[in-house]
């Protein structure tokens, strides 16, 4: 399900999908760097079912909101 999810929400961006010999669908996705902000919120919106391996730019990226998700409920 995850990973039918997954190639519905990058399917308007060109990309490359294949499966490990363990069974992990990878995705190479190509996008513009305008599109950066909505690769990282669709990233998010899958959460613990998808790791970003590059590039590190994104991950980065991934991490910082993550961080700041943590922060906002640390006062709750």
């Amino acid at each position: 399900m995850a990973d039918d999810r997954s190639i519905h929400i990058f399917s308007s961006y060109e990309r490359v999908c294949y499966r490990k010999d363990d069974g992990n669908l990878i995705m190479q996705i190509y996008y513009y760097r305008f599109n950066t902000d909505d690769i990282v919120r669709n990233i998010l919106f899958l959460g613990h079912y998808v790791k970003v391996i590059s590039p590190a730019c994104i991950a980065e990226k991934v991490k910082e909101q993550l961080k700041q998700v943590c922060e906002n409920y640390k006062s709750c």
